[in-house]
């Protein structure tokens, strides 16, 4: 079962990156009290949580990309030339990395006292996002 045609498309693929990362980040915001008060650990448990979030966000596309693979990559390429085994799990693991960057990344910045810098991050990546929606 493939799609065909490309009016109206959104390359999904492209975007689910800018849907994980403020994801991460507001693992790191809900965590605001104690990252302005305690140390934490680089690889903290709101770092591995932004990881696991991005990888079940990544999980949950799986129909989508099973039965729709041209669809997800918004017909930037041919789905059929690549084994779904070989890309789907590197996008897995992309979410699951995104995630941990947003989170690790918000957590560096709340420690450090820049919350708005945080918050910014978050709202450039779902800017990108709603370019992206747009294209």
């Amino acid at each position: 079962m493939r799609c065909s045609g490309s009016k109206g498309v959104i390359a999904t693929v492209l975007i689910d990156f800018q849907s994980v990362l403020p994801i991460g980040i507001l693992v790191a915001l809900a965590a605001h009290r104690q990252l302005t008060t305690e140390a934490v650990p680089p690889l903290s448990r709101y770092v591995r949580l932004g990881a696991l979030l991005g990888v079940g966000y990544g999980l949950m596309t799986f129909w989508w990309c099973w039965y729709y693979p041209d669809w997800m990559w918004g017909y930037a390429i041919d789905a059929a030339r690549f084994s779904f085994w070989l890309w789907y799990p590197a996008f897995v693991v992309g979410l699951g990395v995104t995630g941990a960057a947003g989170a690790l990344l918000g957590q560096a910045l709340i420690a450090r006292g820049m919350t708005w810098a945080a918050l910014g991050l978050a709202g450039v990546s779902l800017a990108g996002l709603g370019i992206g929606l747009l294209m």
